[in-house]
């Protein structure tokens, strides 16, 4: 009797776990097919738009079906591991005809940004809104996780690219590869006079940009709002890198992009306190973080 009891245990097991692999196996093949048809569009150079407005779909349709956000990870995580492959195939190529420029790259860079914080943002909005014991809220941890392990990968990845390797300086640039400017807003003054207004907005707004995620994630880290020890953290990591551009003759050395980055910075940082306060204003104080599952900070 024994045996046969144990047999319907293993069964039992067997058969669910044999189901929560199907259902695992399930949302990875909508994921991939997803991120399978966004990543065509871009190969199709279609409007930036069409993939934009895809992912939109797929993050409604994720949520409609799985009722659940964590499903939603794998395309996300796919998408941007479709457009870094087609950025270092461009890239690549580009070098291998002694061309290596980021310019090829920009918008791409720009749309693996957007695919990524879409979803993001989408899912942030309604988890904004979620009863605290709505079980959405576990799914919505699972999900934050697993695309900001992804996000990591990618910016480190674009950061080294960005700043160490395809970095070029261009023709408008009154400062060689390896100078220091320590006039501040000299440079910003530069770029505004500038014909070339793209080339201005990526220099002022993107070295901006660039740095809104560390600050973001550096407020998730820390346990308090401690905005001064930020503030010195972005100096100093700003600071680093224009140092080491210096060093590996990459770029100069400029104030300018220090204070550029240090905003970016700031603006992660207080975003991420924004979001937990309306959360906790929504929640009235029974939560202070919308990113952590824990009360207590």
């Amino acid at each position: 009797m024994d045996a046969i009891r144990n047999f319907q245990i293993l069964s039992e097991f067997a058969c669910g776990g044999a189901d929560k692999l199907l259902k695992k196996l399930n949302t990875f093949v909508v994921g991939l097919i997803s991120a399978i048809l966004i990543v065509t569009a871009v190969l199709l150079k279609a409007p930036a738009i069409v993939p934009v407005l895809f992912m939109l779909a797929v993050t409604i349709f994720m949520l409609a079906v799985y009722k659940s956000f964590e499903p939603m990870a794998i395309p996300v995580i796919l998408s941007e591991i479709f457009m870094l492959i087609i950025m270092l195939s461009k890239l690549l190529f580009a070098a291998g005809r002694q061309i290596p420029s980021l310019n090829m790259v920009d918008s791409d860079i720009l749309l693996a940004g957007l695919l990524w914080f879409l979803p993001f943002l989408f899912y942030t909005v309604i988890r904004m809104g979620l009863p605290c014991k709505s079980k959405l809220n576990k799914t919505y941890f699972g999900f934050f996780k697993k695309i900001s392990i992804c996000f990591f990968v990618m910016y480190t990845i674009f950061f080294v690219l960005v700043f160490f390797v395809f970095r070029n300086m261009n023709i408008y640039s009154k400062y060689s590869q390896h100078d220091v400017n320590l006039t501040l807003f000299k440079t910003i003054s530069l770029m505004l006079g500038v014909d070339n207004k793209e080339y201005m907005l990526k220099n002022l707004i993107g070295n901006i940009l660039f740095f809104v995620p560390p600050g973001f994630y550096l407020a998730i880290a820390f346990k308090k709002k401690r905005f001064l020890t930020a503030l010195l953290l972005a100096t100093a990591f700003s600071c680093t890198i224009e140092i080491l551009q210096y060093v590996f003759d990459t770029g100069t050395a400029d104030i300018d992009d220090v204070m550029l980055n240090v905003t970016g910075f700031l603006i992660g940082f207080l975003l991420k306190h924004t979001l937990d306060f309306l959360r906790s204003l929504i929640t009235r104080k029974k939560e202070i973080s919308i990113f952590m599952k824990s009360e207590k900070q």
